[in-house]
Protein backbone atom coordinates (compact mmCIF):
# COMPACT_ATOMS: atom_id res chain seq x y z
CA UNK A 1 0.00 0.00 0.00
CA UNK A 2 3.01 2.37 0.70
CA UNK A 3 4.34 1.79 -2.62
CA UNK A 4 1.56 2.93 -4.39
CA UNK A 5 1.23 5.77 -2.48
CA UNK A 6 4.52 7.25 -2.54
CA UNK A 7 3.74 6.81 -6.73
CA UNK A 8 3.16 9.75 -8.44
CA UNK A 9 0.42 10.21 -9.34
CA UNK A 10 -0.46 7.47 -6.44
CA UNK A 11 -1.64 4.57 -7.93
CA UNK A 12 -5.05 4.04 -6.42
CA UNK A 13 -5.86 0.67 -8.07
CA UNK A 14 -2.65 -1.42 -6.38
CA UNK A 15 -3.59 0.31 -3.02
CA UNK A 16 -7.02 -0.59 -3.04
CA UNK A 17 -6.21 -3.97 -4.34
CA UNK A 18 -3.85 -4.25 -1.36
CA UNK A 19 -5.99 -3.01 1.09
CA UNK A 20 -8.85 -5.70 0.58
CA UNK A 21 -5.96 -8.41 0.75
CA UNK A 22 -4.84 -6.51 4.04
CA UNK A 23 -8.58 -6.41 5.05
CA UNK A 24 -8.58 -10.31 4.53
CA UNK A 25 -5.81 -11.07 6.57
CA UNK A 26 -6.82 -9.16 9.22
CA UNK A 27 -10.40 -10.59 9.30
CA UNK A 28 -8.55 -14.26 8.75
CA UNK A 29 -6.62 -13.16 11.68
CA UNK A 30 -9.08 -12.15 13.84
CA UNK A 31 -11.32 -14.99 13.37
CA UNK A 32 -8.52 -17.35 14.32
CA UNK A 33 -7.98 -15.33 17.90
CA UNK A 34 -11.75 -15.79 18.40
CA UNK A 35 -12.11 -19.04 17.69
CA UNK A 36 -9.36 -20.55 18.14
CA UNK A 37 -6.89 -18.75 20.36
CA UNK A 38 -8.96 -17.14 22.89
CA UNK A 39 -10.80 -20.18 23.70
CA UNK A 40 -8.00 -22.83 24.44
CA UNK A 41 -6.89 -19.20 26.50
CA UNK A 42 -9.69 -19.24 28.61
CA UNK A 43 -9.70 -23.07 29.23
CA UNK A 44 -6.90 -22.52 31.46
CA UNK A 45 -7.73 -19.29 33.19
CA UNK A 46 -10.26 -19.60 36.45
CA UNK A 47 -12.67 -17.05 36.55
CA UNK A 48 -11.06 -15.10 39.09
CA UNK A 49 -7.79 -15.52 36.81
CA UNK A 50 -10.41 -13.65 34.04
CA UNK A 51 -11.47 -11.26 36.17
CA UNK A 52 -8.05 -10.39 37.42
CA UNK A 53 -7.04 -9.93 33.56
CA UNK A 54 -10.03 -8.13 32.49
CA UNK A 55 -9.78 -5.73 35.14
CA UNK A 56 -5.49 -5.27 34.51
CA UNK A 57 -6.64 -4.71 30.78
CA UNK A 58 -9.37 -2.07 32.07
CA UNK A 59 -6.69 -0.03 34.22
CA UNK A 60 -3.98 -0.59 31.33
CA UNK A 61 -6.21 1.39 28.69
CA UNK A 62 -7.39 4.00 31.12
CA UNK A 63 -3.67 4.23 32.41
CA UNK A 64 -1.60 4.37 29.00
CA UNK A 65 -3.98 4.25 25.82
CA UNK A 66 -6.25 6.80 27.49
CA UNK A 67 -9.60 7.33 28.54
CA UNK A 68 -12.01 7.36 25.97
CA UNK A 69 -9.86 6.49 23.68
CA UNK A 70 -11.27 2.88 22.82
CA UNK A 71 -14.62 3.83 22.14
CA UNK A 72 -12.84 7.30 19.79
CA UNK A 73 -11.50 4.79 17.57
CA UNK A 74 -14.17 2.15 17.21
CA UNK A 75 -16.42 5.21 16.25
CA UNK A 76 -14.22 6.24 13.63
CA UNK A 77 -13.93 2.93 12.57
CA UNK A 78 -17.80 2.90 12.05
CA UNK A 79 -17.60 5.90 10.15
CA UNK A 80 -14.92 4.44 7.62
CA UNK A 81 -16.84 1.38 6.96
CA UNK A 82 -19.44 3.74 6.02
CA UNK A 83 -17.63 5.96 3.97
CA UNK A 84 -15.74 3.14 2.47
CA UNK A 85 -17.34 0.01 2.53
Amino acid sequence: MRRALEQTPPDTRTFSKEAKNYINLLRTHIEKENNILFPFGDSFLSEEEQNELFTRFEVHEEQVIGRGKHEELHARLERWAVKYL
